[in-house]
């Protein structure tokens, strides 16, 4: 009887694909958290200086080009697990055609199941 593969024989590529994910999750938090604190610098210097308007307004054009930032790193965040290979067949795993699913549960292609984090990160 032949044994489709299971978690083990890909456990590597699936360690490797969650590990990133955190990873470029908590830069993204980290980014967010530095956009909210120049935010706040901003809006405190607008009340500390005489000149409080311009400050808040020069404050306000920055935190703008951050929050655009933001949204570009974004979009980063999620092409590159959306564009993520599948370890079994190599196409791409969250894709298929003109469907695109970030929530799969399984390869859009080769039907392989995708383990639970706490499956591969023990």
């Amino acid at each position: 009887m032949i044994q489709s593969p299971g978690i083990e024989d890909y456990r590597d590529a699936w360690r490797e694909f969650y590990l990133d994910r955190q990873r470029r999750l908590r830069s993204l938090g980290l980014w967010l958290l530095g956009l909210i604190v120049a935010g706040g610098i901003c809006v405190a210097g607008g009340r500390l200086f005489s000149e409080g308007r311009v400050i808040v307004s020069i404050g306000f054009g920055v935190v703008c080009v951050l929050w655009l930032v933001t949204g570009g790193k974004w979009f980063r965040l999620l092409w590159s697990i959306l564009s993520w290979n599948c370890p079994r067949c190599g196409e791409t795993f969250f894709h298929s055609g003109e469907v695109r699913n970030s929530f799969a549960g399984r390869c859009m292609n080769c039907k392989l199941r995708r383990p639970k984090q706490s499956e591969v990160l023990v």
